[in-house]
């Protein structure tokens, strides 16, 4: 059995009253720390979440801006690529219309050249006719017979014959 003896009893007093004490001198103290303690883990639990909330707002800023400047950037390629066609689109006009310009002056040049060659075979022409007729003749041709040999000769020259 256990025997009980009064060195037991008055340890157990002595822890008791040394408790009463401590606890008395102490806990209030003690108390306080943990409090505050608490409080500045508290407090620190509600920066850390207005900094993680923060941190959130600011990464959805960032990817909304990062989307605005994908689309900006899709928008001005876009209208790069709009503008080049319609440079090319223009140019390729400006080459066609110039061509036809060209062409056209071209044409204009050689129907001139041909009247001017035309006329100069036809004077040419009446040159020799009138030399050809004064030698079978054996004399020289009147302005009357010159005006005649002319308009016959137009005439056959205009109808190809």
């Amino acid at each position: 059995m256990v025997e009980l003896n009064w060195t037991l009893a008055l340890q157990i007093l002595n822890f008791a009253v040394l408790f009463l004490v401590l606890r008395r001198i102490f806990w209030r103290r003690i108390a306080e720390v943990v409090e505050a303690r608490r409080g500045e883990i508290a407090d620190n639990l509600q920066k850390a979440e207005a900094a993680r909330k923060e941190a959130e707002e600011m990464r959805r800023s960032y990817e909304e801006e990062m989307r605005k400047l994908r689309e900006e950037a899709r928008q001005i390629r876009e209208q790069a690529r709009r503008q080049a066609e319609e440079m090319k689109e223009q140019i390729i006009r400006q080459g066609r219309e110039e061509a036809r310009r060209i062409l056209e002056a071209a044409r204009l040049e050689i129907r001139q050249e041909k009247y001017k060659a035309l006329t100069e075979l036809r004077d040419e022409v009446v040159d020799l006719t009138i030399m050809a007729a004064e030698k079978l003749l054996g004399r020289a041709v009147t302005a009357d017979d010159h005006r005649r040999m002319v308009r016959e000769l137009v005439e056959k020259v205009g109808n190809g014959d």
